[in-house]
């Protein structure tokens, strides 16, 4: 499997998952990187899957 094959299926992955939503923004920058960090188990990976359902 490609990468590029592994991504398409894992972005309908998480379309599917319900997530809810978080109060800060993420403001869309295609100069910079985002890097989410936080402490164990405080929702940064469901608050990817929102930035990615954002985005489409």
């Amino acid at each position: 499997m490609e990468i590029r094959e592994y991504l398409a299926t894992k972005k309908e992955d998480v379309r599917s998952i319900r997530v809810e939503e978080r109060l800060k923004e993420v403001k869309e920058n295609r100069n910079f990187v985002v890097s989410i960090v936080g402490p164990r188990r405080s929702g940064k990976t469901y608050y990817l899957y929102n930035l990615i359902k954002k985005v489409g």
